[in-house]
């Protein structure tokens, strides 16, 4: 709350929704003096709290900001000011960086854009954001509809599609939001997940019936976006059986994984969660190169694969040394990168014109002492773009 009241554009309205809680909310609330609207209903869920705020509100904007994450001052400013400047968009998002209980930063940040217009598409593969993330435009929601309170969890995705189905959605990179991951977050309740996921499957796209090759599109990709994300998940939790069955059906499903060095750069940190994504002191590279190649065979291996995914067999072992080669020069492993980015250049030629990989190749000859000299010249970074966003 304290984050609400301290932007740098003031907030015309702050509105608490107490969801049923049997804490000491009303009184927090109270302490803040009346520029808080404090509200109480019995509890019925995230969808109904956010609808409940929305039903009370007055402004021309709206905001979601959930009880655990935070806003830096400049949210509001910047995020109304992307709406002001851009009259077309029904929403806006920003980045977002992750924080661990007690607030301290993680290493993980999230702040990749898509074109407004085709932030729809993004959506589809299951790259989504937290809802503190996000200014909506309250024309956006009255055409749309309010949050679907059939769902116990990624409302917000839902709510996403259909605001980037109807109108552009637009992005600013600055990691704006503070996304808190703790032992309370949904995220942990797998089974609840997969059961609200699947469900705005079939709300937006229809169940999965049919042969694969009668899908369109969009079907394929949103199917094969939360097959990844479960199987994810279920690699994070050593379940590495249900997590490959998961992932073999994500390519079997959207053969167009294979062609995405996302995908690759994702399967390489598999087993780090959210908010540690990337992050290179705790990536152990070695089990995991092991552990991508051994995905990669019991894909491939399988006879029974559409001939699509079979053709796109070369492209995805270029692509996933090409990870591997990129993430070994980044943890300055020189040897292993030019190992793996000349058997990345060997499969896929073209790759050799590419700046993300003549760069580190022939950087990797110079030595660590150089490299070191090198990069202190440079504003450090992570690894790139790897987006794997844990929906609430």
């Amino acid at each position: 709350m304290a984050s609400a009241l301290e932007q740098t554009l003031p907030a015309a309205e702050i509105i608490v929704i107490d969801d049923g809680s049997t804490d000491d909310t009303a009184q927090v609330a109270a302490s803040f003096g009346p520029r808080v609207k404090y509200i109480y209903q019995e509890n019925a869920g995230l969808s109904a709290a956010r609808n409940t705020g929305i039903a009370n509100s007055i402004g021309d904007y709206i905001g979601f900001l959930d009880a655990d994450d935070l806003w830096r001052p400049e949210f509001l400013a910047t995020l109304a000011g992307a709406l002001d400047s851009n009259p077309g968009w029904g929403a806006v998002y920003c980045g977002n960086h992750f924080i661990d209980e007690r607030g301290k930063l993680l290493y993980q940040v999230v702040n990749k854009l898509a074109p407004p217009t085709v932030l729809h598409e993004i959506l589809l593969d299951g790259q989504f954001f937290p809802p503190s993330a996000v200014l909506v435009r309250r024309t956006a929601l009255e055409r749309v509809g309010t949050f679907d309170q059939s769902l116990r969890a990624v409302e917000d995705w839902d709510m996403w599609l259909r605001i980037s189905a109807k109108f552009p959605f637009g992005g600013v990179p600055q990691p704006l939001a503070l996304y808190r991951m703790h032992g309370n977050n949904m995220t942990r309740d797998l089974a609840r997940m997969q059961a609200s996921m699947f469900q705005v499957l079939r709300k937006h796209f229809g169940d999965a019936e049919g042969e694969l090759q009668t899908w369109s599109n969009e079907r394929q990709r949103a199917f094969a976006g939360v097959y990844f994300w479960l199987g994810l998940a279920h690699f994070q939790r050593n379940d590495h059986e249900t997590g490959q069955h998961l992932v073999n059906r994500a390519f079997t499903t959207n053969p167009d994984l294979a062609k995405s060095i996302d995908t690759f750069y994702m399967l390489v940190c598999a087993n780090q969660p959210p908010g540690y994504v990337g992050d290179l002191e705790t990536l152990h590279l070695e089990q995991n190169e092991q552990n991508l190649f051994a995905s990669l065979h019991s894909i491939f291996d399988d006879a029974a694969i559409p001939e699509r995914l079979q053709a796109n067999r070369q492209t995805a072992y270029s692509l996933a040394n090409f990870a591997l080669g990129l993430i070994a020069y980044r943890k300055r492993q020189l040897g292993k990168a030019r190992r793996h980015l000349l058997a990345a250049a060997a499969a896929q030629p073209k790759l050799v014109s590419d700046a993300r990989w003549h760069g580190p190749f022939w950087k990797s000859f110079v030595g660590n002492r150089l490299l070191d000299a090198w990069r202190k010249q440079r504003k450090p970074g992570g690894l790139g773009p790897v987006q794997a966003i844990a929906p609430r």
